[in-house]
């Protein structure tokens, strides 16, 4: 559960959110958001280190446990 997660990261951190900012937190670290958003998929951060590492394969694939 990952508005569960989210609050108990709140409560170690001892941070107070109001519910908004829980659910913007919320979306934004559903594994759907991340394969798109280009700031937190390794894959498009790869793009831009010349010569370190290859972009061959996918760093976020399916989101599934096998």
């Amino acid at each position: 559960d990952l508005r569960s997660a989210v609050l108990k990261i709140c409560r170690f951190l001892e941070k107070e959110l109001s519910e908004e900012v829980v659910d913007t937190v919320v979306n934004q670290a559903t594994f759907q958001n991340m394969k798109t958003n280009p700031q937190a998929n390794y894959h498009d951060i790869i793009k831009y280190e010349i010569g370190t590492r290859s972009d061959k394969g996918h760093f976020l694939r399916k989101g599934t446990i096998q």
